[in-house]
């Protein structure tokens, strides 16, 4: 059982790094579809809301939350992991804003 545990225990230690967001920005630098998908759906309603307190509007806020997705994606290599992703996606939002 102790054994079976601590396969598990590495098991979720392992998954838990795979999906941090330096893990996961790397894993789109070397052309996972998916990861990206990763990190939309990990990010999007917190980037909308960002958008929304900004541009007051929902609709607005949905293009802007777009525009921000995208932009992150056509300059995902220039993250240099100095700092959360936080960081990076509420810059692009104040950029566009």
């Amino acid at each position: 059982m102790k054994k079976i545990c601590r396969k598990l225990k590495i098991f979720l230690n392992r998954e838990k790094l795979y999906n941090t967001d330096e893990a996961i920005v790397k894993r789109i630098l070397k052309g996972d579809g998916q990861a990206f998908e990763e990190l939309i759906c990990k990010y999007q309603k917190t980037v909308y809301n960002i958008c929304l307190r900004f541009m007051r509007d929902e609709q607005d806020a949905l293009d802007m939350t777009q525009e921000v997705l995208v932009s992150i994606y056509n300059n995902i290599e220039k993250f240099k992991f100095k700092s959360k992703f936080s960081t990076r996606y509420t810059d692009c939002v104040l950029t566009l804003a």
